[in-house]
């Protein structure tokens, strides 16, 4: 009576991941998590499933399949918990060929789960489609460009002078232009501070130890 309970459980129960990265922030509003989350439980429950569990890893790139969010989703469905898994298109699982190539050709067929990225018109339950792994393919080619194109942007601004990063203790970025940094007055005393006590320090680390007991 339990196994069947699970199974009935299961058959219900799908999983819906959602993900976003700063690349993807180029896509614009769609990508979202929560319009993913509003999309994937329409379609959810459009398709009978009544149990629905979220699963998401935000501002982490497909690159890599290393994410908390995916990682507890893949050891969950490795323990049978869920009959389906929805994604807004294959991209959102990852963006490595191989490593997507082996959820959907080989780890969800293994475990009968079923694979819907709505935006791709991919569904298992009713066939094959042919151009999956060429979607794949394209996906990891779009992360390779975007890295590509980044470390070129980077290289440009750097060479003419624009910051790269958040601004060391001791400045802010101007409110009038964020590429452009200012003196914080306030952390700005404590960094003096802290420079004077290091060079009264290094004067007084020459002096002869009767001299630094008269000085203390």
């Amino acid at each position: 009576m339990k196994q069947s309970n699970n199974k009935k459980s299961r058959d219900v129960t799908a999983f819906l991941y959602e993900r976003l990265s700063r690349d993807d922030n180029l896509e614009g509003e769609s990508y979202s998590i929560g319009n993913q989350k509003k999309l994937l439980a329409k379609v959810a429950k459009e398709k009978g499933y009544t149990n629905l569990v979220h699963f998401l890893d935000d501002g982490i790139s497909g690159v890599t399949m290393d994410r908390p969010g995916f990682v507890e989703m893949i050891c969950q469905l490795e323990q049978g918990k869920a009959a389906a898994v929805f994604v807004k298109d294959l991209s959102r699982l990852g963006r490595n060929y191989i490593e997507v190539g082996r959820l959907t050709e080989e780890f969800f067929p293994n475990h009968d789960i079923r694979l819907v990225a709505v935006s791709d018109n991919i569904d298992t339950a009713e066939g094959e489609n042919e151009l999956a792994p060429i979607r794949n393919l394209f996906n990891e080619w779009y992360a390779r460009d975007i890295s590509k194109k980044r470390r070129i942007s980077n290289k440009i601004k750097g060479n003419a002078g624009e910051p790269m990063g958040q601004p060391p203790y001791g400045y802010i970025k101007d409110p009038n232009d964020p590429k452009h940094w200012i003196v914080d007055d306030e952390a700005a005393q404590v960094v003096r501070r802290v420079y004077s006590m290091t060079l009264e320090g290094s004067e007084q680390s020459r002096l002869p130890p009767s001299l630094k007991r008269t000085m203390s």
